[in-house]
C-alpha cells in the first residue's frame, strides 16, 4: 500500500471488521537497499585472471 493510502487502508479494513497485521513496515527501502547492492556487484570486475578456483565462492561472489 503507498504510504499517502495507508490510513485509508486502515480505515476501511477496521471498519468492514477485516483484521491485518504489517509484515513489512517499508517494502520500497528495502528494494532500494537490494538494487544498490545489485548495481555494486555488476560493478566489480568480474576478470578470471584474479578468481581463485581453488577456494569456495558463495553465489554472490
Amino acid at each position: 500500500v503507498p504510504f499517502p493510502s495507508i490510513q485509508a487502508v486502515k480505515i476501511f479494513l477496521e471498519s468492514h471488521g477485516i483484521s491485518y497485521e504489517t509484515m513489512i513496515e517499508d517494502v520500497q527501502s528495502l528494494l532500494d537497499e537490494k538494487q544498490e547492492q545489485m548495481f555494486a556487484f555488476r560493478s566489480r570486475a568480474r576478470s578470471t585472471d584474479t578468481f581463485n578456483y581453488a577456494t569456495y565462492h558463495t553465489l554472490e561472489e
